[in-house]
């Protein structure tokens, strides 16, 4: 059960293909996505991310944005650290700590 949940969790986030890859031979974007997944594998109810779509050209950070936001949906709390105005624009609450200066 836990290999097939592991691969249902990498072809979420684009890895399907890069399962039986070591971690060295992965890309900074892949290793961020697969990062991600690893966190969503633990089951937790809170999910701390920082910077989720450095790294990642804009196709793969709209795939991420939509992951988050469908773990949202789920009932995960997602909670964002981001200097990409995608990220922000995708999340349901913002805070900008620009405000609070």
């Amino acid at each position: 059960q836990a290999e097939a949940r592991a691969r249902e969790l990498l072809a979420q986030f684009g890895l399907a293909e890069r399962a039986s890859s070591e971690y060295r031979d992965l890309s900074g974007g892949e290793a961020q996505r697969l990062m991600l997944a690893r966190g969503v594998a633990s089951g937790a109810d809170l999910l701390l991310v920082d910077e989720p779509t450095a790294q990642l050209d804009v196709h793969t950070a709209d795939t991420v944005n939509a992951r988050l936001d469908a773990l949202s949906r789920q009932g995960m709390i997602v909670v964002v650290a981001t200097h990409d105005h995608r990220t922000r624009d995708a999340a349901t609450d913002v805070i900008d700590l620009e405000d609070y200066q």
